[in-house]
């Protein structure tokens, strides 16, 4: 099934584009094969941002009637390293982001040892209010 789609996605490119000799639909499955083999976690989105990149001149240009079937495979694994660096940076930003979100609430919430220790001697002496401030925020309020 999923060879099939790319075999579409291959062969509109090769009709949009103009295969040199017009690739033969054998050829098309052929390159569909090694792409699903070679990088089986490509996303369907992915491989048609691939082609359009790939059409578009990105890994080099390409004479519109001279699209081969090397053409189709050569730059993939170009591709997949770009989108695997495009990926691992939005992790990251992901990451400092929710750092800096933490960061941000425990300074909302910080108090000083002076005044933990202070609100331990008034709940101990039964201040509802200091109680309530030891057991901690309840979960979903911030």
């Amino acid at each position: 099934m999923a060879s099939q789609w790319v075999v579409i996605q291959l062969n509109a490119a090769a009709k949009l584009w103009g295969g040199k000799d017009n690739i033969a639909h054998a050829t098309l499955e052929a390159v569909a094969t090694a792409v699903l083999a070679i990088h089986h976690g490509l996303t369907p989105p992915e491989m048609m941002l691939y082609i359009a990149q790939l059409l578009s001149g990105r890994y080099g240009k390409i004479a519109y009637g001279q699209l081969t079937p090397d053409d189709l495979l050569a730059h993939l694994s170009a591709f997949y390293e770009q989108q695997s660096r495009t990926l691992a940076a939005h992790y990251k930003a992901e990451e400092e982001r929710k750092r800096d979100a933490m960061f941000e609430r425990a300074v909302r919430y910080a108090v000083s040892y002076e005044e933990y220790l202070e609100t331990c001697r008034r709940a101990e002496a039964g201040d509802a209010e200091a109680q309530a401030l030891l057991e901690g925020p309840r979960r979903g309020k911030t």
